[in-house]
């Protein structure tokens, strides 16, 4: 899948709605100022959150949905990352350890994961950095250090990473592991896996039987 149907097509827009947000806070980023078509909050943290909207080219609905896409089906936790700006959008890159790959074939020990989004310091008018920010695609936040997940992945193709993955459907494919087996979507936003079909799944395990 090529990078553009990754992050989809307005990625034009959302390179707008940042840029709207850098230069019309330039003075005011420590204000609780809300720009046009982004929404800004301020966290325990002190770092305000910017909740970029794009509209995705591809749901995926169900099991076989994701399962058509992925090169990996791996379980897993995060355990470094970094956060890179590429044509002025910050992209998390996650390095993942791999404790099984549910599909077929042998992967790495470790793989990095690309998403888009992340904290970072926008730069201002002036060419100065401001304070950072937390940018979330459609208000889903990327990967957490030591978070425990199972991942649907596809190989990255694109400049900002090389040998990498990206999770199917920009977050649709990325789940979190309770209580070492439990699956849970990583976000309750819409155009994901019905409550139904996330029965068939709710543990590693039944997701294991499924994809035999």
């Amino acid at each position: 899948m090529t990078r553009e149907k990754i992050f989809g097509i307005s990625l034009i827009t959302m390179v707008l709605v940042i840029t709207l947000f850098i230069f019309n806070n330039a003075e005011t980023i420590d204000n609780k100022t809300v720009t046009p078509n982004t929404e800004t909050k301020k966290e325990a943290s002190e770092v305000q959150t910017i909740e970029a909207t794009a509209e995705l080219t591809n749901y995926f609905a169900t099991l076989e949905d994701l399962l058509s896409k992925a090169d990996l089906v791996v379980e897993g936790r995060v355990k470094s990352q970094e956060t890179i700006v590429h044509g002025e959008m910050p992209f998390t890159i996650s390095e993942v350890k791999v404790k099984s790959n549910l599909l077929e074939g042998k992967t790495k020990d470790t793989i990095k994961v690309i998403e888009t989004g992340g904290v970072y310091s926008p730069i201002g008018r002036d060419g100065k950095k401001l304070p950072k920010v937390n940018m979330k695609l459609n208000g889903v936040d990327t990967l957490k250090i030591n978070e425990h997940v199972l991942l649907f992945l596809e190989e990255f193709d694109g400049p900002q990473l090389e040998g990498g993955y990206v999770p199917v459907g920009a977050y649709q494919g990325k789940f979190k592991v309770k209580d070492g087996t439990t699956l849970e979507q990583i976000t309750d936003v819409e155009n994901q896996l019905s409550p139904e079909e996330m029965k068939q799944i709710k543990t590693i395990g039944k997701l294991k039987e499924k994809i035999k």
